[in-house]
């Protein structure tokens, strides 16, 4: 996947991940109907109700489309200039790696659970997805690293007419999300704040 489908997947995830999350944090489930459990709510506050804000409402997209690259931003200067001689690779190397994306996502759990920050939590998801999208998917040494060895495997997946097809859907989603952000009157706050 190329920059385009790695930041529209990015930012679908996580706006579905922080919606999906916000509707447990108020204890609904699939089986109530929103519009009961929103007159639950409002006749009976939770305790905890004022220190708990819509997770959803805090997301910065900006940070969720660098956290998409990131990956790439790290390891294709790393692979492909620096470590070029030592490393056979394909510029999928460290960033590629689940641990990697674990030492975003751990301290990110921790920021949302004590701070109520979402922030640093939707970069590693981010990252995450990007690793989905990515062709490490199909190298266990890569994606397992260190676990299996540390070899970085060479992988490579889409051919050019699906990279294409990835790469103008994408755009063509963004182009979407643009048009009804700004027929909303939300393009500044997006641009100014990372917020739908």
């Amino acid at each position: 996947m190329y920059p385009l489908g790695h930041v529209t997947f990015a930012c679908g995830a996580v706006w579905l991940g922080a919606r999906l999350l916000d509707r447990a944090r108020q204890g609904e489930t699939g089986h109530q109907p929103v519009a009961a459990s929103a007159a639950q709510d409002q006749a009976t506050p939770r305790e905890d109700a004022p220190r708990r804000s819509n997770i959803a409402d805090a997301i910065d997209y900006r940070l969720v489309a660098l956290g998409a690259l990131l990956p790439d931003l790290i390891d294709k200067p790393l692979g492909w200039y620096i470590l070029s001689g030592a490393l056979d690779n394909n510029g999928h190397i460290f960033a590629h790696t689940l641990l990697f994306a674990l030492t975003i996502l751990l301290p990110g759990l921790y920021l949302l659970v004590r701070r109520n920050d979402p922030r640093l939590l939707a970069v590693g998801v981010a990252v995450l997805s990007h690793l989905a999208g990515d062709p490490v998917t199909h190298a266990p040494g890569t994606l397992l690293w260190p676990l299996l060895g540390t070899d970085f495997a060479q992988v490579t997946l889409l051919g050019t007419r699906a990279t294409i097809l990835t790469e103008t859907a994408a755009g063509l989603i963004l182009l979407l999300v643009a048009r009804w952000v700004t027929l909303r009157g939300r393009l500044d706050r997006l641009l100014l704040e990372g917020r739908l």
